[in-house]
């Protein structure tokens, strides 16, 4: 959340009534000295398909990794899931609204991914807004640390592995309900 410190010299005569207070503009909330803007709605027909979609997932790769990652995403809209695909969008404010309205984040996780800025912010955002994410590990790489701290309580799936279908379905049907994943249960 972005936060601004206020300087304006009239704010403490404000508060103790001595002046009268200007009228505040639409999106801006006052936290002690602090103003906090408040993030922009998201664009009409952005607010539609959200209104339209009520438990949808969000996935997040690379653009480089779309030849992999569509197969998969496929065998997930098969089985019934509703996914929303953020590569090539640049992550704006009908992104974060995206991210907002959704149930969770897939994460696919390749060298790509760990590269690209739009993947590592779309983490971060979904963390700050305690989203529950899957990671989906395409190769053998090592996440770097600030996205191994955010998932460092789930356990990934690897495509790699022989049964990744089913724990990948599996843990689809976890994020679509709001279950977050923790060490005690297992996919």
């Amino acid at each position: 959340m972005p936060f601004v410190i206020e300087t304006d010299p009239l704010k403490h005569d404000r508060l103790l009534g001595r002046v009268k207070a200007k009228p505040q503009p639409r999106g801006v909330r006052w936290v002690g000295l602090l103003k906090h803007f408040e993030p922009k709605p998201p664009s009409a027909p952005v607010r539609r398909r959200l209104d339209s979609v009520r438990r949808y997932l969000l996935a997040a790769h690379a653009p480089a990794d779309a030849e992999t990652v569509e197969p998969i995403l496929q065998l997930a809209r098969n089985e019934g899931h509703i996914i929303w695909s953020t590569a090539g969008l640049s992550f704006s404010d009908d992104g974060a609204a995206m991210l907002r309205a959704s149930r969770g984040l897939v994460l696919f996780c390749s060298e790509n991914a760990f590269s690209s800025q739009d993947v590592i912010r779309e983490v971060a955002r979904a963390k700050r807004q305690h989203k529950p994410i899957l990671p989906v590990f395409i190769d053998n790489t090592f996440p770097p640390l600030d996205i191994l701290r955010a998932l460092a309580s789930v356990e990934p799936v690897r495509i790699t592995d022989s049964h990744w279908k089913p724990r990948f379905l599996r843990g689809l049907e976890r994020l679509e309900v709001g279950a977050r994943r923790d060490h005690a249960t297992a996919l």
